[in-house]
């Protein structure tokens, strides 16, 4: 029987492939699902991340950053590592940081293993060329490698526009000792990636913002079902939209709506997905990985209302009431469906012996 990643591979590779589009994205998406599909990847219960839980706490950063309310405050959340306009080594003590700047054997990070592999490529790598090299540096740990990514690019974007030093390592129980930083020069790094934006854009100066964009909705919607990401998305463009954040960038809002769609065939490659078994299928799973699926399934359910109800204090507002109302209309079709599923699979449980 074919396992549910090889069949996800055939079937996203096959959109990919007939699905033509005029711009460069099309050749960049084939690219990352390549890479993660020859991959030899971890299962999240192996992963450094496996007992993060950012699920809740990434909600409630994107949506807090729309009403401009700050509930934790610490910045130790991942909602507030993400949308916070700065390098991420400013926000210490944050451990979706810290898990790709600790030093550990070699004295080397995960990120400054990243920018070596970059910066020793031959030619500009592609997006897809710097996945890889985090999967394999992470030993195919996908969760990891996707938030490596979006770190050290971020960092050396936001290091580079404050003529700073970028800082790529550090001790995890002491981040302020300098004598244990690894520092690059921005420059060293960026001039080695290619700008994704087409010939003329206005914004064509602002090279890296897409980069670590793409990477972090990757992270975002690895870590959850998906729907998170395309909440992230939402979020980052209707702030833009709205002037409450960054100003308005076309091609970079162009590119969190198609990154956050793009990680649900992501999630499908890793075995990250909730894609419920057909009837022949479930009919050959255990009463066990029945009972399984069923609490994760229930699980989203109740996470997906907790956004809807976060969601619903914003209806009356007469900016953020439409795309607030359309983003709780997509929550409602997904319970249904989850319902659905759910019922289907009981039903199937019913009648194992």
């Amino acid at each position: 029987m074919m396992t549910n990643r090889a069949a996800a591979v055939l079937v996203v590779l096959a959109f990919c492939a007939g699905t033509a589009r005029a711009d460069e994205r099309s050749k960049i998406e084939k690219e990352l699902l390549a890479e993660v599909a020859r991959a030899k990847l971890k299962p999240f219960a192996k992963s450094k991340l496996k007992d993060f839980y950012p699920r809740m706490s990434m909600a409630a950063g994107g949506v807090e950053k729309i009403v401009n309310k700050v509930i934790e405050t610490n910045g130790t959340s991942l909602g507030f590592m993400l949308t916070e306009s700065a390098q991420p080594s400013g926000v210490t003590g944050n451990p979706y940081v810290d898990v790709t700047k600790g030093i550990g054997k070699g004295k080397q990070s995960p990120e400054s293993q990243l920018a070596r592999a970059i910066m020793s490529a031959k030619g500009q790598p592609t997006p897809g060329q710097v996945l890889g090299a985090a999967l394999k540096i992470t030993g195919g740990d996908y969760w990891l490698a996707t938030l490596v990514c979006h770190n050290l690019l971020k960092e050396v974007t936001y290091a580079e526009r404050s003529k700073q030093q970028a800082l790529l390592g550090w001790d995890p129980k002491a981040p302020g000792d300098a004598r244990r930083w690894i520092l690059l020069e921005p420059s060293k790094l960026t001039a080695k990636l290619p700008n994704l934006r087409p010939a003329g854009d206005p914004q064509a100066s602002d090279k890296m913002g897409p980069w670590y964009h793409m990477y972090g909705l990757f992270f975002v919607g690895g870590m959850t079902s998906g729907s998170e990401a395309e909440t992230l998305a939402w979020v980052e463009n209707l702030t833009r939209a709205l002037g409450l954040g960054s100003s308005g960038d076309a091609f970079k809002e162009g590119m969190n709506t198609w990154a956050a769609d793009l990680s649900y065939a992501m999630n499908g490659l890793v075995g990250k997905d909730l894609r419920v078994p057909t009837t022949t299928e479930a009919g050959a799973l255990s009463r066990a990985e029945l009972e399984t699926k069923i609490k994760q399934l229930t699980a989203e359910h109740r996470k997906l209302q907790g956004e809807l109800v976060k969601l619903s204090g914003l209806v009356n507002d007469p900016n953020l009431g439409p795309p607030a109302e359309q983003r709780m209309t997509a929550i409602r079709r997904e319970q249904k469906t989850i319902y659905d599923e759910v019922m289907r699979l009981k039903q199937v449980l019913a009648k194992k012996p």
